[in-house]
């Protein structure tokens, strides 16, 4: 049987590691972290505001002969804070979903760590 994987800072993070903002500060804030994000990953060779590309994937700790095996789009247009899809005790039929996977480098590594019979989906917020 297939399992999903949630860590206890992915729940701190998403249930209540932060104090709430006003609803409107909110939705300003998000449509921002949207729209800086969306246009890192559509445009990765421009500059931008964070670290984008293989130089912050390698200053995390990805190794090069994993980035190397993966493509090129995935990997030039990386805006990701942590190692957690190489990191994380994930079973290889587990089933995974990546919410908010930006160019998708961490859903492919997931994917090929969770081999054919566990799925792994992914959804760009």
């Amino acid at each position: 049987m297939a399992r999903a994987i949630v860590t206890s800072d992915t729940i701190n993070y998403f249930v209540g590691g932060a104090q709430r903002m006003p609803n409107h500060d909110s939705v300003q804030l998000r449509n921002a972290v949207h729209t800086a994000y969306s246009a890192a990953a559509e445009r990765p060779a421009l500059k931008h505001a964070f670290p984008v590309g293989r130089v912050l994937a390698e200053r995390l700790g990805y190794p090069a002969h994993v980035l190397d095996a993966m493509p090129l789009a995935a990997v030039e247009a990386f805006a990701g804070v942590s190692t957690l899809a190489l990191s994380a005790p994930i079973p290889t039929d587990a089933q995974v979903l990546d919410l908010g996977c930006g160019a998708g480098l961490d859903s492919l590594i997931l994917a090929r760590r969770v081999g054919p019979t566990g799925p792994s989906h992914r959804h760009r917020l």
